[in-house]
């Protein structure tokens, strides 16, 4: 009899099992389908779709709240609705999920969650903190940082209220400036910079900061020392922003006694000197060179910066100056000078072409184009 018995609940418990089975296969073939979850965000604004899940009466949607650390419900939506649309704020990340329920036997059945779905809304627009322009074909704009962004978008016009077209892309959110090195001489530019994020199929920008203006660098005071030479240039030219100091038939002796003087006097730093004399006495070449390297690194520790020209060509030799000792003066300055810039005017000459009027002093055209290639060398 206790064999029986025992035979019995052996056989019940094994009968209860099978049951459980096939309750918690009921269970899970009842189960609704896991819904799929999109968004797309304008602005501030998070718009929710999803699809209607097989199986499924409805879906329920979740928020994760930072503070609480935590998804919180944000609602029942029934099976006719697909969309749900969230007012929210700019500069934000959203992370949703979403899951299905169905209702048997009085009973609610959910399907599992969805992946996670994170919404960043639109970054809040820069401010351009500065544009300095360094040279009138070069500029560098620098921005604030966005915390959401991921990158900025930098765009350039020709007037204020012009057409911006994009110039440039700061990838990333630890660049805060574009140098832009397009710009044309004598342009004025304006500038704007937005920023954008990335979401899962779409990118989303901040709106655009002020315009800022790049304005063209003052012009950099020049000094041109010289002889009759010079004094032509500045008469053909007609340049007054240029501080002349220049005297004819002068050289050596002139520039130790008078001209110097005059350099200490006139600059204030940040000048570009140019030296162009020695065609009236190419015999004081020593005398030269050794003024010359005594002063250059008072001028430079001033801010100047020195250029050395070499002496131009002569279309006819005379009794002070011939091209083959023109050529040796200009060798031996260009070797012996230290802390200046030699500019080879000579052979620039001798390859554009030039013209004289009495075989040492250049004519009109030429001391233009002269005027014009010394300026190009202004740093």
């Amino acid at each position: 009899m206790r064999k029986i018995l025992k035979k019995v609940i052996f056989l019940t418990a094994i009968l209860l099992i099978l049951q459980s089975g096939t309750v918690g296969v009921i269970a899970a073939q009842a189960q609704p389908a896991v819904p799929v979850l999109k968004g797309t965000v304008k602005g501030d604004t998070v718009t929710l779709q999803w699809n209607k899940a097989k199986g499924s009466s409805g879906c329920q949607i979740f928020l994760y709240y930072k503070l609480y650390k935590k998804y919180r419900s944000l609602g029942n939506y029934p099976a006719g609705k697909n969309q749900l649309i969230l007012k929210g704020s700019q500069n934000k990340v959203y992370k949703y999920k979403i899951r299905s329920y169905t209702k048997k036997n009085g009973k609610v059945i959910y399907s599992k969650m969805s992946k996670v779905l994170t919404i960043k809304t639109a970054p809040s627009s820069p401010a351009v903190s500065q544009v300095k322009r360094s040279s009138d074909t070069e500029a560098l704009i620098t921005w604030n940082r966005i915390s959401s962004a991921d990158g900025y978008q930098i765009f350039r016009a020709d007037s204020e209220q012009g057409k911006y077209i994009r110039v440039g892309v700061a990838s990333g959110n630890t660049v805060l400036s574009f140098r832009d090195n397009t710009l044309k001489e004598g342009q004025d530019y304006y500038y704007r910079v937005r920023a954008y994020c990335r979401n899962p199929n779409a990118v989303v920008y901040s709106g655009y900061s002020e315009p800022v203006k790049a304005c063209r660098p003052a012009p950099k005071p020049v000094i041109i020392l010289g002889d009759s030479r010079t004094e032509e240039l500045r008469e053909f030219t007609g340049d007054d922003k240029v501080a002349w100091i220049c005297k004819g038939s002068m050289g050596y002796v002139w520039l130790r006694d008078t001209a110097v003087k005059a350099v200490d006097e006139q600059i204030q730093g940040n000048e570009d000197l140019f030296f162009w004399l020695g065609v009236n006495d190419l015999d004081n070449i020593d005398n030269y060179i050794s003024l010359l390297n005594e002063k250059i690194p008072q001028w430079k520790q001033k801010g100047v910066q020195v250029h050395i020209l070499a002496v131009g060509p002569v279309e006819k030799p005379d009794e002070y100056a011939d091209n083959k000792t023109i050529k040796a003066f200009n060798k031996k300055m260009k070797a012996q000078i230290a802390g200046a810039d030699f500019i080879d005017l000579y052979s620039w000459l001798t390859q554009e072409g030039y013209k004289t009027v009495d075989g040492t002093h250049y004519d009109r055209e030429t001391c233009i184009k002269i005027y014009n290639y010394i300026m190009r060398q202004v740093q």
